[in-house]
């Protein structure tokens, strides 16, 4: 498993909206989570699928933006946007190295 498997994982639970493509990468050794332990990450991150799902028009497109209060850390923003809302439907902080992927999730 690498690095790159798991956000490819984490991409397409949030575009099809479904966390349970996510859970087998989840408890990866190179996966850090903002919570307190990965089961209750991936509660919150079922969660927001779901509402952000309940909420969207047409379907998910990603778009992976910088934000200048993140960038020294090299962390970027993984917004998911419906064809109709200005705002993201589900905003995801990612921070990726060689070996190690750290993800954050946005409450809003």
């Amino acid at each position: 498993m690498t690095v790159s498997n798991i956000k490819t994982a984490l991409l397409e639970a949030c575009l099809n909206g479904d966390a349970e493509l996510f859970i087998d990468f989840l408890q990866s050794d190179l996966v850090e989570t903002n919570m307190p332990n990965k089961m209750r990450f991936y509660r919150f991150f079922k969660r927001m699928i779901k509402d952000s799902q309940e909420n969207t028009i047409g379907g998910l497109n990603l778009r992976i933006e910088d934000a200048d209060w993140l960038e020294k850390d090299g962390r970027q923003i993984y917004c998911s946007y419906d064809q109709m809302h200005k705002y993201p439907r589900l905003t995801l902080i990612v921070k990726e190295t060689t070996n190690r992927i750290y993800i954050e999730t946005m409450p809003f």
